[in-house]
């Protein structure tokens, strides 16, 4: 699966009564969070929202009927025109079990560059979207689930909880016995990323947060994720945040 990102918004105010459209183009599709009541209309469809709900979807509008100015955070995305998005989601906090969601929050609750949001959405919202397709119609989650190889859910686990470690595409293939190449493309296909990505995003995560709350010097956070040196480690952290460990350590500091 494969998008553009066009728009990111990151506090978009809708003042009591007002109407802020989503998405001005027939292909635009957006992803957003609510931070207070509002009414989201599509179609002949409507719904209320609270604060923390989320809604992906196609040009759809939210109304502020509250007495008091509300905002939303998210993104306009274009999909690839062979993979289209028909329907509009409504997430409820307590119905969403994935961890990709509070990623996102997390995004934007501690934004760090353009880029890097950049960067960080344009490997999310892939996730997001087939998360919510391959559970989006209740009468058939059984089948779905079928269809999935159950040995990709053990990968994904387990990459969440070993991403420190030192590990390769011919490892986590040999855990589950299957090929290295399978791996890759079945994965990619059930969470919208491939394994050995996804690995480095949660590293370079992780990485943020250690730079930012401790003092650790940069080669032991580098050994603590699991890199061979230091430089490699820099060279990753670079690619994503376009800024070194020690450059993005200081910036913290002003």
């Amino acid at each position: 699966m494969t998008l553009t990102i066009s728009c990111i918004k990151i506090n978009e105010l809708i003042a009591p009564g007002h109407t802020l459209q989503w998405g001005q183009k027939n292909d635009d599709c957006a992803y957003f969070e609510s931070m207070g009541n509002l009414v989201v209309k599509w179609g002949q469809n409507s719904d209320a929202l609270e604060s923390s709900n989320i809604v992906v979807g196609r040009r759809f509008k939210l109304v502020n009927m509250s007495a008091q100015v509300t905002s939303v955070r998210g993104v306009i995305f274009r999909l690839n025109p062979n993979v289209p998005l028909q329907k509009t989601f409504i997430l409820k906090e307590r119905s969403r079990s994935s961890d990709i969601y509070s990623d996102i929050t997390d995004l934007f609750d501690n934004v760090v560059s353009p880029s890097q949001l950049y960067q960080s959405l344009s490997i999310l919202i892939p996730m997001v979207l087939t998360t919510i397709s391959n559970n989006s119609s209740p009468s058939h989650g059984k089948e779905i689930i079928g269809k999935i190889d159950p040995r990709l859910i053990l990968i994904h686990r387990f990459i969440r909880k070993n991403y420190e470690q030192q590990l390769s595409l011919h490892q986590l293939a040999e855990l589950i016995h299957c090929n290295h190449i399978y791996l890759s493309n079945t994965y990619s296909k059930v969470f919208g990323i491939s394994p050995m990505r996804y690995v480095q995003y949660l590293r370079m995560k992780k990485a943020k947060e250690l730079l930012t709350a401790s003092n650790i010097p940069v080669i032991e956070i580098a050994n603590q994720l699991g890199y061979i040196s230091s430089s490699q480690f820099s060279a990753y952290f670079k690619r994503y945040y376009n800024l070194t460990p020690s450059e993005y350590r200081n910036q913290q500091l002003f």
